[in-house]
């Protein structure tokens, strides 16, 4: 809850466009004054003395390449030459000097208007004043159709596309249409478990057309053969076959004759025995121990000897 009552809002408001935050640092060349050092020497690069780029039809000149390009069309375009005031950071273009400036305040991040409920800042009056509404619970842009009332006239149009059945944005799995992109996001979860979209070339499924794309790019790079159970491919089919045995596999033939460990591959039985190196001091005699399922016997050692068949 606010802590301010709602029937302030007014005074506030009114307070908040007669009182003006102080500005001190005022620009010499064109007597613009700012809230901070900071922002006054932003503003001063504006009227930098370095314009090297001369427009050759009205001689206008410019310290930044891209703004001379931006003014070069305010001399073909109509629609362009509405807006002669460029912003030398960035090449955006306004019809008003005023405007100019209070974009300006995105580049030097000032934030002069300020909410009297939560002290959020914002760095234009209309910003301040649309977020007021949140507090005041005002409603003033109205249904014509329905006379349903809404704080903002961005949430208005996307309730009147209720009346107009209008469904701008499609599914790309399944072509299905909706009125709003939210809506939109939710039925995609739906596709999460769907596998519509089969490779050619692997009859491997995906539940989405980017997926998809992204493995045919395997098959272009010259890996054909696609694990069925993991995203990887490969150039072969015996490297399949072997990580098939090494990753997938359900049978594990191989056992560790220190800990019964089983393993569907001998190298990863290798890999494993090397844990038990650490355990055992340096003293003590260490070899592999590995089940053979081509002749059932388990090959163990004992320490300080040598290697023991052992007959199962």
């Amino acid at each position: 809850m606010c802590s301010k009552s709602l029937t302030d809002v007014q005074s506030i408001k009114s307070e908040q466009l007669i009182v003006k935050e102080e500005k001190p640092y005022v620009c010499y060349i064109c007597n613009l004054a700012f809230s901070q050092l900071e922002i006054l020497k932003a503003h001063r690069l504006t009227h930098r003395d370095d314009k090297t780029y001369m427009c050759d039809i009205c001689n206008k000149a410019f310290s930044v390449h891209r703004c001379l390009k931006r003014h070069l069309l305010t001399h073909t375009d109509p629609l362009l030459r509405e807006k002669p005031h460029i912003c030398e950071p960035c090449g955006k273009a306004f019809s008003q000097r005023g405007n100019l400036l209070m974009h300006l305040q995105t580049h030097t991040k000032e934030k002069p208007y300020t909410c009297g409920f939560c002290s959020k800042a914002f760095s234009r009056q209309d910003n301040l004043n649309r977020h007021l509404l949140t507090h005041t619970k005002e409603k003033p842009h109205a249904c014509d159709l329905c006379n349903k009332a809404f704080s903002s006239q961005g949430n208005l149009k996307k309730h009147l596309v209720i009346h107009t059945m209008e469904k701008p944005y499609t599914c790309d799995m399944c072509s299905k249409a909706f009125s709003h992109q939210s809506s939109l996001q939710r039925h995609l979860a739906t596709h999460a478990t769907e596998k519509l979209h089969s490779c050619d070339l692997c009859n491997k499924a995906f539940s989405s057309r980017i997926y998809l794309k992204k493995h045919l790019r395997m098959h272009a790079r010259g890996k054909p053969y696609a694990c069925n159970m993991c995203s990887r491919s490969f150039t072969q089919q015996q490297y399949l076959k072997s990580h098939l045995l090494m990753m997938h596999a359900t049978e594990k033939p191989y056992v560790c004759g220190m800990c019964s460990k089983t393993f569907s591959h001998y190298m990863r039985l290798k890999r494993h025995l090397v844990l038990h190196t650490k355990e055992k001091s340096q003293n003590d005699m260490y070899c592999k121990a590995v089940y053979d399922p081509s002749n059932l016997k388990i090959y163990s050692c004992e320490e300080k000897t040598s290697c023991v068949q052992q007959n199962i």
